[in-house]
């Protein structure tokens, strides 16, 4: 989505990343973009991803979701060490007050394959943001597939179409087909929406944000 970041030096990159002199953005395109220059910064190499984790307790909220998405992405990139730090701080940031916060940190768990989160992540089932308990979804049914079919079943009775779209998502991932047949949110040609953002192109993947 913004193909010129990657002519910009990290330095650079960093201090638009902090609000240092940053590019005119649209406002409704800034998050996008702030993702965009963290997954730059992160790509750069391990010590600059080293900098974006080192930042991360100190970030607003936006940048932390930023740190977090990118950081999932750029995961071959991180040291062993590196990958420990990020998940123990997903981990904790379990319990924050934040719910896209929260949903975000289940993402990065799920995508780096952290251990000693399934008691934790379980508990988000009951979350009150359809966003955390469809990030709970997906965990399960990424980490824990044969444990995962009912909860999905269930889910597919949600009143949020948020965490409908995400048990429809995951079951078809699954290849479960009989809950999907009986489900009028399945469809074969529906835009895949946060569920899938992880696994696609970041032009592709921006259809659903926050509340």
């Amino acid at each position: 989505m913004f193909p010129s970041l990657h002519k910009v030096q990290p330095t650079e990159l960093m201090a638009w990343f902090l609000g240092y002199s940053p590019p005119r953005i649209p406002k409704d395109e800034y998050e996008f973009w702030l993702q965009e220059v963290a997954l730059a910064i992160a790509n750069a190499g391990p010590d600059w991803a080293g900098v974006l984790l080192a930042f991360a307790p100190h970030a607003n909220e936006v940048q932390l979701r930023a740190i977090l998405l990118a950081l999932s992405c750029a995961k071959g990139i991180l040291s062993e060490k590196q990958r420990d730090v990020l998940c123990a701080r997903a981990r904790d940031l379990l319990a924050d007050r934040r719910p896209m916060v929260v949903a975000e940190a289940v993402d990065t768990l799920t995508t780096l394959g952290c251990r000693r989160t399934k008691e934790s992540i379980s508990s988000l089932l009951r979350h009150p943001s359809p966003y955390v308990r469809g990030s709970a979804l997906r965990h399960f049914a990424r980490r824990h597939p044969k444990e995962a079919v009912p909860l999905l079943e269930r889910a597919l009775h949600s009143k949020e179409p948020v965490v409908r779209q995400n048990a429809v998502d995951e079951l078809d991932e699954l290849n479960y087909t009989p809950a999907l047949e009986k489900s009028s949110a399945f469809s074969k040609t529906r835009i895949r929406t946060y569920a899938r953002r992880r696994e696609l192109p970041s032009s592709i993947w921006r259809t659903d944000h926050e509340p």
